[in-house]
C-alpha cells in the first residue's frame, strides 16, 4: 500500500497527464471539425455581392429591365439567389435570363420564370437551373424583368464586384445586386468529384485541388505523432519519479511562454487604442464611396474601385479613380476640418505611355466653385512621384456649410491633347480630421442628402 504521502505528490503529475492527453483529444477533435468545414462546408468559389450600403431599385417594379453582369468563380454553375423587397402585399412573376459570354457576345444559355405570391418585406428568390458546365471564371449576365408590381430589387452600393457590371434600363451604376450563386464545385470536396480519374495527377496542380490531399497527408502524420508522444509519455512516467514540488513546479518554457503571452497582450491592446485614437473624429471617404456621386466616361467599374496598394515600404487603402474621373461629397462640413489623403500612379503604370495625371480638390458651394489644390502626377517623368504624396486641404473656410466635395483627376493639363494612357490614379487614405484630434463627432459629417 502505498504511503498517503506518496499519493498526495504524485497526484499532481498524474492530474497533469489526464489534462495533457484531455487537452490533445480535444485539440485532435477541434482539427478535424476545422478540416471537415474547411473541405466539405467552407464555399471557396461562391460569388456573392452583400455590403451594408443597401438601396432598393424601384425601376423594377416599374417594368424597367434591370441587368447584373458577374464571373462565375467555380464550375457546375446551378443556382443564382436574388433578393426582392415588397413596400406592400404583392404578387408577380420574375422572368430571369442567363447568358454566358462566347466570342465577343453574349449566347443565352438558360430562361426562366418564378411565381412570387403574398410578397411582403424582403424575400430572397431562388433561380435554379441545370449545371453550367465550366463555369469557372466566365462571364454571365443575368437579365431580371417583371410586370409592374410595387416591388425593388435589393442592390447594394457599398462594395461591388471587381469586372461586374449594374445596369438599368440599359444605363450602368454604381453597385451590384445583392445576389450569390451555387455550384456543384464551391467546395474543395464538390471539386474533387467532379475530377475525371484520368485527370488527378493534372488536376493537383490545382492549389484548391491540392489543399485536401495535403490536408489527409498531415493527419496521417500528425496522428504518428500525436501516437509517438503518448508513448513517449507513458514511458517517462514509468521510469520517473515525480519531484516533491509536481505542483508548483513550471518549466523554463512554461515561463517563457507565459512571459511572450503577456508581451502579446500589452502590444495588442496598445494597438487597439492607437487605432481607437488615430480613427477618432476621422470622416473616411474610403469607407463612403457608395455615398459619392460618381462620373467618368469609362464604365463605373473599370473607373473606380477600392484597392490597399504597397508603395515602398507604405500600404494604404486607396480608392482607385482612373483619369478622367470625379468623386463628389456632399458634407455639412464642420470647424477645423481639414481633408488629408495621398495622391499617387498605380506602380504598374510608372513606365508606361502617359504623361501623368492631374490631382484637383475642388469645394461646390452656391453655385460657385472654388478649387483648392491642384496636383500633377507624372512617375514616368519625374522620379520624385514615385511614392505617396501627402496632401492636407485646409477645409475650416466653409465650417458650418453644406458643399459639395470633389476630388478629380484630369488625364492632362488643360491645353495639351488629352492622353488617358495608363492613367491609373489613386487617392490614399482620402478622409476629413479634425485639426484639434479630438474635437468634433464624425457623425456630424453624415452626408446630406
Amino acid at each position: 500500500m502505498v504511503p498517503y504521502p506518496a499519493v498526495a505528490l504524485a497526484r499532481p503529475f498524474v492530474s497533469m497527464r489526464v489534462r495533457r492527453r484531455a487537452a490533445a483529444l480535444a485539440a485532435c477533435a477541434l482539427a478535424v471539425a476545422l478540416e471537415v468545414y474547411l473541405v466539405a462546408v467552407c464555399p471557396f468559389g461562391r460569388t456573392a455581392a452583400h455590403g451594408r450600403g443597401e438601396i432598393l431599385l424601384t425601376a423594377f417594379g416599374d417594368g424597367v429591365p434591370i441587368a447584373q453582369e458577374f464571373s462565375a468563380g467555380s464550375d457546375a454553375l446551378r443556382e443564382i439567389r436574388v433578393t426582392v423587397d415588397a413596400r406592400q402585399p404583392a404578387s408577380l412573376e420574375l422572368h430571369w435570363r442567363l447568358s454566358q459570354l462566347a466570342d465577343g457576345g453574349w449566347r443565352e444559355l438558360r430562361v426562366g420564370a418564378v411565381a412570387l405570391t403574398r410578397l411582403e418585406g424582403a424575400r430572397v428568390v431562388r433561380l435554379g437551373f441545370a449545371p453550367v458546365d465550366h463555369s469557372a471564371g466566365t462571364a454571365f449576365l443575368l437579365e431580371l424583368t417583371a410586370r409592374p408590381a410595387p416591388v425593388a430589387l435589393v442592390a447594394t452600393r457599398d462594395k461591388p464586384l471587381r469586372f461586374s457590371y449594374l445596369t438599368v434600363g440599359g444605363r450602368e451604376q454604381w453597385g451590384d445586386l445583392v445576389f450569390d450563386t451555387r455550384a456543384d464545385a464551391d467546395t474543395l470536396w464538390g471539386r474533387l468529384r467532379a475530377i475525371p480519374v484520368p485527370r488527378v495527377a493534372a488536376a493537383l496542380r490545382d492549389p484548391l485541388v491540392f489543399a485536401p490531399a495535403a490536408i489527409v497527408l498531415f493527419n496521417g502524420l500528425a496522428i504518428l505523432f500525436l501516437q509517438q508522444m503518448l508513448r513517449a509519455e507513458r514511458d517517462l512516467l514509468s521510469t520517473h519519479r515525480p519531484p516533491r514540488n509536481a505542483g508548483a513546479y513550471r518549466t523554463p518554457v512554461a515561463r517563457v511562454s507565459a512571459a511572450g503571452a503577456a508581451v502579446v497582450l500589452v502590444v495588442a491592446s496598445a494597438g487597439c487604442v492607437w487605432a481607437g485614437v488615430s480613427t477618432h473624429g476621422a470622416y473616411d471617404l474610403y469607407a463612403h464611396l457608395d455615398e459619392a456621386t460618381l462620373r467618368t466616361t469609362w464604365p463605373l467599374h473599370d473607373a473606380f474601385d477600392r484597392v490597399a496598394l504597397q508603395i515602398g515600404w507604405s500600404r494604404r487603402r486607396a480608392i482607385r479613380a482612373t483619369a478622367p474621373s470625379v468623386m463628389s461629397w456632399r458634407l455639412t462640413v464642420p470647424a477645423h476640418a481639414r481633408l488629408r489623403t495621398s495622391l499617387a500612379l498605380d506602380p504598374d503604370a510608372w513606365d508606361r505611355s502617359g504623361d501623368g495625371v492631374v490631382f484637383l480638390v475642388r469645394a461646390v458651394h452656391g453655385g460657385a466653385t472654388t478649387a483648392l489644390l491642384t496636383r500633377t502626377v507624372d512617375p514616368r517623368h519625374v522620379p520624385a512621384d514615385r511614392q505617396w504624396i501627402p496632401i492636407d486641404v485646409d477645409l475650416s473656410r466653409f465650417a458650418g456649410q453644406s458643399i459639395a466635395l470633389e476630388l478629380v483627376t484630369e488625364a492632362s493639363l488643360p491645353g495639351r491633347p488629352q492622353d488617358a494612357g495608363y492613367d491609373w490614379a489613386v487617392w490614399g487614405a482620402p478622409r476629413i480630421v479634425d485639426s484639434r484630434l479630438f474635437a468634433f463627432d464624425p457623425d456630424r459629417l453624415t452626408a446630406v442628402n
